[in-house]
């Protein structure tokens, strides 16, 4: 391996670091704000479950334990809650954003194709550098169909990624 291709390997190896820092910070952010939504909601939903002392009004702020109970009532907040939500927003809000004028519809898809490949070509490192190299051969070699593709992308994440 020539120094050109360590530089650049060593240049992808620190931009997916980046890259997966980025991307968990806005995953957890997403996160934090549709468990929001979600408590808000269940907490409309459960209003008459929280009362006055007289027990004649509805409270309308809670104490630390009743929000517990709310929370409790909701489960946990997880990555499908987060697609869920894109889910509604793409179907039902802000349809402004996709008929703005001066979108370039073929940008947009080739940024999306090159986004697919960066998250494919991580999520393959990902899987070889967890499970090994000898293994992911063994799985490729047994399948009843021909992947020759799978052989040919090992072999290029070895001598190029995990090389080093």
């Amino acid at each position: 391996m020539d120094l050109t291709t360590i530089k650049e390997v060593s240049f992808l190896n620190e931009a997916i670091r980046g890259y997966i820092i980025v991307v968990a910070g806005e995953i957890a952010q997403f996160l934090t704000s549709t468990r929001g939504i979600n408590l808000k909601k269940r907490r409309e939903d459960m209003k008459n479950d929280f009362r006055t002392l007289k027990g004649n009004k509805i409270k309308k702020a809670l104490n630390s334990t009743e929000w517990g109970r709310v929370s409790n009532s909701l489960g946990k907040t997880s990555i499908l809650s987060m697609l869920y939500r894109k889910r509604i927003k793409s179907n039902y809000h802000d349809i402004d954003s996709y008929l703005a004028i001066g979108l370039d519809a073929r940008e947009i898809f080739h940024s999306l194709i090159k986004i697919v490949e960066t998250l494919n070509l991580i999520h393959e490192a990902c899987i070889l550098k967890l499970i090994g190299e000898t293994r992911i051969r063994n799985i490729t070699d047994s399948a009843s169909t021909n992947i020759e593709f799978a052989s040919d992308r090992i072999d290029h994440l070895t001598s190029t990624i995990f090389s080093q």
